[in-house]
């Protein structure tokens, strides 16, 4: 075979390995976010055994994606912080109008790190739970609950940073009809409507 035709299969196998380790990545982010701790640490710890011995991935891939994981593996949270049973809905009546996740397909799809609710204007936004007031801009409200960083937009704050927050605690008044609610833990965005936070029993078909 031709040189220039081995250098060509060369850099389309180069090519293929991107993309299979760029499919592991996301398959990898996106099932810590959908999932409870229990299983989220067993997710990372068999993806990173499949990406860098059952699948025999390039060495140039293997010390980064193994990295990659493993920060992952320590940054998901060990506990959920709150019983399920204990959070409350954080607007009285709503429909889901976009969910978390990935939205599109191929070279188009886009990830939402929330879920955009229709909600009646000026409704009131309530905590959902124990928690602790850490930041308040114009039109946003974000606070924390043990491990999760929540944030609601766009709202009128009605409450002060450091504020220690209850359940049933008003945060603010929707602006619009539209409320956007992001969840983080340790940095990972997470669906505000899983089981664990939110869940969805209380939303209007």
């Amino acid at each position: 075979m031709a040189g220039s035709e081995w250098r060509r299969l060369e850099g389309a196998s180069r090519g293929g390995w991107r993309w299979v380790a760029a499919g592991v990545i996301l398959l990898t982010l996106g099932l810590v976010s959908r999932t409870d701790a229990g299983w989220a640490r067993p997710t990372l710890r068999l993806t990173r055994y499949w990406a860098t011995h059952s699948f025999a991935m390039p060495r140039h891939w293997e010390v980064p994606l193994s990295h990659l994981v493993s920060r992952l593996e320590r940054s998901s949270p060990t506990k959920k912080p709150h019983d399920a049973a204990a959070w409350q809905p954080p607007v009285a009546a709503a429909k889901l109008q976009r969910t978390f996740g990935w939205h599109g397909r191929g070279a188009h799809a886009v990830f939402d790190p929330d879920v955009v609710l229709r909600v009646a204007r000026k409704a009131p936004v309530l905590a959902g739970a124990s928690g602790r007031v850490v930041a308040i801009r114009a039109s946003w409200v974000e606070w924390r609950v043990g491990d999760y960083l929540l944030r609601v937009s766009p709202v009128y704050p009605r409450v002060h940073e450091d504020q220690p927050v209850v359940a049933r605690t008003v945060l603010g008044f929707a602006e619009s009809r539209r409320l956007k609610v992001q969840v983080t833990a340790h940095g990972l965005p997470v669906n505000p409507l899983s089981a664990s936070l939110y869940g969805t029993g209380w939303l209007s078909d």
